[in-house]
């Protein structure tokens, strides 16, 4: 162990591991080792380690709850930050709920329906993180995360900062203004909802789900909805048109139920989805002229 793993070690105790496999870090259970997974559970540990980061020039990435996410087959040669302990709270303050990054987007939804607040519906069934559904603009159903979201905390080196809604520039699965902020962490999120009954709250969060499992392939691996809606139509009719439902590479396969869900039918592998992405790529631009773009990440 070199001497500023070790300085890790020390610092987190057994919230550090090392060379350890990201294929349980993700929604498509797919990828190689990194060589270092830290579960960070204050603002300070953050703060600490982007520190370290930055003073020794180290790659590192926040992975929330590995959905919308390829991770190569030779794994991420550097740090994996998780974000754990207070990053998980949750609180109400008359309409205005905070929520830490690291808090999971379906439990956050039902502590919501719990408290009577309304609004964020659309985001239940979502496999990710608040502060991943913050950064990459998370939606379904016609709503977007931005559409609720007062502000944000992020953790930078120097210092923590907050951004107020009308400072955040948003666009379609994208926070456009994201790398004004520097080398930052999504801490918090502030969101506004309306009150309401939380039977009706739920009741909606039930039809919610059941369009999801009615329409895409749950209980197989995947990253979600691969490619980003060209505006005005559907990846996933596009790529239907095209006659690719239930076509593979490796054990990389697009879905028979939904044609934007790229599943991991086995034991795929990293090489076998983008493969498989640039086949569909290549076959929707020649029959209908749209380039389709990755809504999913690479590390």
């Amino acid at each position: 162990m070199n001497s500023l793993y070790k300085q890790i070690a020390d610092k987190f105790g057994d919230r550090a591991s090392f060379n350890r496999s990201l294929k349980d870090y993700n929604t498509f259970h797919i990828g190689g080792k990194a060589d270092v997974v830290v579960s960070a559970e204050n603002t300070e540990e953050v703060s600490w380690l982007l520190n370290l980061v930055k003073a020794n020039n180290l790659a590192w990435r926040v992975i929330g709850r590995g959905s919308n996410l390829l991770v190569p087959d030779r794994g991420f040669p550097g740090i994996i930050l998780i974000l754990g302990g207070s990053f998980k709270q949750m609180s109400v303050k008359g309409r205005l709920i905070e929520a830490g990054a690291g808090c999971c987007l379906t439990k956050f939804i039902k502590w919501c329906q719990q408290q009577g607040l309304g609004g964020g519906e659309f985001l239940f069934g979502i496999p990710g993180s608040v502060g991943g559904a913050v950064f990459m603009n998370a939606g379904a159903f016609g709503g977007h995360i931005a559409d609720i979201l007062t502000g944000i905390e992020v953790i930078t080196p120097e210092k923590t900062a907050y951004y107020d809604q009308d400072e955040l520039r948003y666009s379609y699965r994208r926070l456009d203004n994201w790398s004004d902020m520097g080398m930052a962490v999504i801490a918090r999120a502030w969101f506004a909802c309306r009150p309401d009954d939380p039977a009706m709250i739920r009741e909606r969060c039930v039809k919610l789900i059941r369009k999801r499992q009615g329409r895409q392939p749950y209980g197989m691996p995947s990253a979600g909805s691969f490619f980003k809606n060209p505006q005005g139509d559907s990846a996933g009719r596009l790529i239907d048109v095209c006659g690719l439902k239930g076509f593979r590479v490796g054990d990389a396969m697009i879905s028979k139920k939904h044609a934007n869900f790229l599943v991991n039918a086995g034991q795929a592998s990293s090489e076998d989805v983008v493969r498989l992405m640039e086949i569909v790529q290549k076959e929707v631009e020649y029959n209908s002229g749209v380039s389709l773009e990755p809504e999913v990440r690479f590390i």
